[in-house]
């Protein structure tokens, strides 16, 4: 199946605090046409514009639509890690380009036993996937570089990787909940855990 990039996610976040509203929201029985509502009229997600109270409800409601709601069912009773690991999830089954990344990339250079991610790693990945993907190759430079800080957001934001004084990423090997673990098995999501906890 052809993979779909697409640089729409360029404006987004981890929105993890937002993310938590969401899935309080979702298990309340909220519709996403009613969050969206109580995101312009209310200002649940907190957001400085009407612009970014619509972004933001829309993402949020684009990653509940994508979660098994098994594990949102879950999402209030474990930690603060699996819950950013949740969220990663939902992101990285909405966004190609990054689910290629973590599974491609981190997933193989935790599985080695490497502990960093260098800046040329990050640059060595866009440029494979300018070779793979028309699309991608096609982006403007400027789309490319907003992409990759928006990847490497993610990655950091999620947990998976901390900066060190010189700017690299330090690889953090992560334990899932089990009933977490459980869940991503149930989704055939075996390859996510393996790219989360090194596994």
């Amino acid at each position: 199946m052809k993979k779909k990039y697409a640089a729409g996610q360029v404006s987004q976040s981890f929105w993890q605090k937002e993310f938590g509203i969401g899935v309080s929201l979702f298990l309340a029985g909220k519709s996403p046409t009613e969050m969206r509502e109580m995101s312009l009229n209310e200002n649940i997600y907190l957001q400085a514009s009407k612009g970014s109270r619509i972004r933001v409800a829309q993402a949020m409601n684009q990653r509940l639509s994508v979660i098994p709601d098994s594990l949102l069912d879950l999402y209030n009773d474990v930690d603060s890690q699996n819950q950013k690991l949740i969220n990663l999830t939902a992101i990285m089954k909405l966004n190609q380009l990054l689910e290629d990344f973590i599974i491609e990339d981190f997933r193989n250079e935790i599985m080695l036993g490497d502990s960093k991610i260098e800046d040329y790693e990050w640059k060595a990945f866009m440029r494979r996937k300018e070779g793979e993907s028309e699309i991608v190759d096609n982006w403007t430079d400027e789309t490319k570089r907003r992409m990759l800080v928006l990847l490497k957001t993610f990655v950091r934001s999620s947990g998976l990787s901390v900066v060190d004084e010189q700017g690299v990423d330090i690889i953090q090997r992560h334990l899932l909940d089990s009933r977490v673990l459980n869940e991503l098995e149930k989704e055939n999501l075996g390859i996510y855990i393996t790219a989360f906890t090194g596994g």
